[in-house]
């Protein structure tokens, strides 16, 4: 990669991981961020053919106004990574996610690079899109769909002010 700061291509991004439980090797393929947001399984319920994204997510704003998103407004992002037949909780960096016994780094080895052997960036993996249209309805995808807003990688909030104006202004016709 000539810009660390830049996502790996596609190319770059191919990967061997060893599962520490079994030593199996998985090789050769795709690493991504996936988020969830705070009760945004939600869109199990339904269908994009049913609800627009934008009235799915309205619908998810009062949901977080009843039961209470934090004292400050903020929605919580969980994180995964996810692989070849795999989802799994984010790394843990220094103490940050160390309790969670789901995560990665508890199950796998370092991802290493499929064309060098070379470590993993996590911050160059891709953090995976999501949709809320005909034909397509991620979970939780009538987020970014409503919004046009996915988060950085590892952002631990976003508020939710933020993206009623995301979505306000989005849809505004």
């Amino acid at each position: 990669m000539s810009d660390e700061s830049s996502l790996y291509t596609e190319a770059e991004n191919r990967w061997n991981v060893v599962s520490l439980d079994t030593g199996y090797t998985r090789s050769d393929f795709p690493l991504r961020w996936r988020w969830e947001a705070d009760c945004h399984p939600i869109s199990d319920e339904y269908t994009p053919d049913e609800i627009s994204a934008y009235d799915l997510f309205r619908e998810w704003d009062k949901y977080l106004q009843r039961h209470g998103v934090s004292q400050y407004g903020l929605v919580a992002i969980h994180w995964f990574v996810e692989g070849s037949g795999f989802l799994t909780g984010a790394p843990a960096f220094g103490d940050h996610g160390a309790d969670n016994a789901s995560r990665y780094d508890a199950s796998f080895d370092p991802p290493t690079s499929t064309a060098d052997g070379g470590p993993i960036n996590w911050n160059c993996l891709p953090v995976a899109d999501k949709v809320w249209r005909p034909g397509r309805g991620d979970k939780g995808g009538f987020v970014q769909e409503a919004t046009g807003w996915k988060p950085s990688v590892l952002q631990p909030t976003v508020p939710l002010g933020f993206l009623r104006h995301c979505a306000d202004v989005r849809n505004w016709t």
